[in-house]
């Protein structure tokens, strides 16, 4: 069973890192929040290419 976390400003210095921890260690389905979408679906594709069975999402807030 995953854990469904959302990470609000995730396309910060600080979400973004939070992000990708989790990604790496696995079991977490991921929803991306923040105001930057540009920034958010990179990151997006990021972890999708290091974690090809996670789940991502991302959410404009």
């Amino acid at each position: 069973m995953s854990v469904h976390v959302l990470i609000v400003g995730a396309a910060g210095v600080f979400g973004s890192r939070l992000a990708r921890l989790l990604a790496r260690r696995g079991g977490y389905r991921l929803s991306l929040g923040g105001r930057n979408e540009s920034r958010l679906v990179p990151l997006q594709r990021e972890l999708r290419a290091a974690q090809p069975d996670g789940e991502f999402a991302y959410v404009h807030i």
